[in-house]
C-alpha cells in the first residue's frame, strides 16, 4: 500500500510539472540582477535598473509575449533599484529619490515629469494602479499619482505606523501586506478607506507581489536564512489564502513581477546567483498545495474529531523543530502549535467545520498538509 501511494504521489507530481502554471520563457537579454524595477504597457513588459549586490545597472529591456522575445530600450536617466514602477496608458512610471520618471515606448525616451514625488525607495512592492492612476503605499501614507496632471496627492492617511513590504490590486481594490505580522489591508480609492482582511499565512520577507484576474499572488522571498518557492493565492471574494504551485525556478528573493492582459510574469532576483530568466504564470492552471503525507508518513487522528482534538504522529522520527499553523475555512489562522513526536491540537475552543492544517520545519517551510473536519 506504501508503494502504491508512493507511486500515485509521484504521478501526480510529474502530471502537476507538465500541467501547472508556471511556464520558463526566453531569459532577459541583461545581466542577472534583483531589485529591478517592472512595468507593462500595452502588450508589452519592461524591466530594468537593479543591481547584483556591486554593480548597479543602467539598462532596460522590453519582452514581447507574441514572439517570446527582448530588445534593449533606453537607459535610465538615472540608477533605479528597489523602486516602484507601473504603467498607465502608453506611457510607464518609475518612481525614485523624490521624482518621478516617465517612460514614452513611441519615442523610446525618459523624461521627469514630478519633481516632488514620495520616497519611495525600498517600496518597490508597494505599488499597483486602478482604474488609470497609481498608487504607492509607505508607512505612513497611501499616495495616489494622475497621469492627467502628473501630480502626487495624499488620500490617505494611517493611524498606525504600518511597516509594508508587498501590496497588488484586485477587482478594482488595493491590498497591501505586511509579512512580518502578518497584516493584509484592503484599500478602496473609490471611499478612500481601508479595512483590515484576513492575514498572510506566511512570513516570507524579501517576496514579489502581483495581482492577476481578480486575485492577489505573494511568493518567493526568504523565510528564516532560506531562499523559497512558496506561493500564496488570495481570493478577495472569500477573503482567504491558499498555498499554491511553488515556482519551477529557483528559490530566490528581491524578484520583479508584472502582467500583460490576464498573463502575469516573474522576472530576475538574486539567491546568491542573480538571475535574469522569466516565468509566466497562468493563474487558470492553479491548484491548491496537495493534501499528502511527508516522507516519513505524517498522521493526524481521529479526524474528524467530536471533542476539538486531533493527535498529530510522525512514524520513523520525532518532529524536533517543527510546527503546525492551523486555519479556518476563510483561510484566516487559528493556531500556532510547536510539535513534539507525538502532540496534540486542540480545537475544542473552535466552532464546527472544516480546517486546514499545514506542516512546517525548521525553516517555516510548508512540507505536509491535511484537512480537518471538526464534529463536536
Amino acid at each position: 500500500m506504501k508503494k502504491l501511494y508512493s507511486s500515485l504521489l509521484f504521478t501526480l507530481i510529474i502530471l502537476g510539472a507538465q500541467a501547472g502554471p508556471w511556464t520558463q520563457m526566453a531569459s532577459m537579454g541583461g545581466l542577472g540582477r534583483h531589485r529591478a524595477f517592472s512595468f507593462s504597457i500595452g502588450s508589452h513588459g519592461y524591466v530594468g535598473g537593479g543591481w547584483n549586490s556591486n554593480v548597479f545597472y543602467y539598462d532596460m529591456w522590453e519582452y514581447d509575449p507574441a514572439t517570446n522575445s527582448w530588445a534593449q530600450k533606453a537607459n535610465l536617466p538615472t540608477y533605479m533599484w528597489s523602486d516602484p514602477g507601473f504603467g498607465i496608458g502608453n506611457k510607464g512610471y518609475v518612481v525614485e529619490g523624490g521624482y518621478t520618471y516617465m517612460y514614452t515606448p513611441l519615442t523610446n525616451t525618459w523624461n521627469i515629469v514630478n519633481f516632488n514625488s514620495p520616497s519611495a525607495t525600498y517600496y518597490d512592492q508597494m505599488k499597483f494602479t486602478i482604474n488609470g492612476k497609481g498608487y504607492i503605499c509607505d508607512d505612513t501614507y497611501i499616495w495616489e499619482f494622475d497621469p492627467q496632471t502628473n501630480n502626487w496627492i495624499i488620500v490617505y492617511t494611517l493611524s498606525f505606523p504600518f511597516y509594508g513590504d508587498l501590496a497588488f490590486a484586485a477587482n478594482n481594490k488595493g491590498y497591501f501586506v505586511d509579512v512580518y505580522y502578518n497584516d493584509c489591508f484592503e484599500f478602496d480609492p473609490t471611499s478612500a478607506s481601508i479595512t483590515m482582511k484576513s492575514p498572510l499565512p506566511a512570513t516570507n520577507s524579501q517576496a514579489t507581489s502581483f495581482g492577476v484576474n481578480g486575485k492577489g499572488y505573494v511568493g518567493l522571498g526568504q523565510v528564516g536564512i532560506d531562499d523559497v518557492r512558496e506561493f500564496y493565492e488570495y481570493d478577495p471574494m472569500t477573503d482567504s489564502w491558499r498555498g499554491i504551485n511553488r515556482m519551477e525556478g529557483d528559490a530566490r528573493e528581491n524578484a520583479t513581477a508584472f502582467t500583460i492582459g490576464n498573463t502575469a510574469y516573474v522576472a530576475c532576483g538574486t539567491n546568491g546567483i542573480n538571475h535574469n530568466d522569466l516565468w509566466q504564470f497562468d493563474n487558470t492552471k492553479v491548484t491548491g498545495i496537495i493534501e499528502q503525507n511527508n516522507p516519513d508518513e505524517f498522521f493526524v487522528f481521529p479526524n474528524p474529531s467530536v471533542d476539538g482534538k486531533f493527535f498529530v504522529k510522525q512514524e520513523g522520527g520525532g518532529m524536533k523543530n517543527m510546527s503546525a499553523q492551523v486555519f479556518d475555512a476563510a483561510g484566516k489562522l487559528v493556531k500556532v502549535e510547536k510539535l513534539q513526536q507525538n502532540s496534540t491540537i486542540d480545537l475544542s475552543a473552535s466552532p464546527n467545520g472544516n480546517y486546514h492544517l499545514v506542516l512546517l520545519d525548521a525553516w517555516q517551510h510548508a512540507v505536509a498538509s491535511k484537512k480537518l473536519v471538526l464534529q463536536k
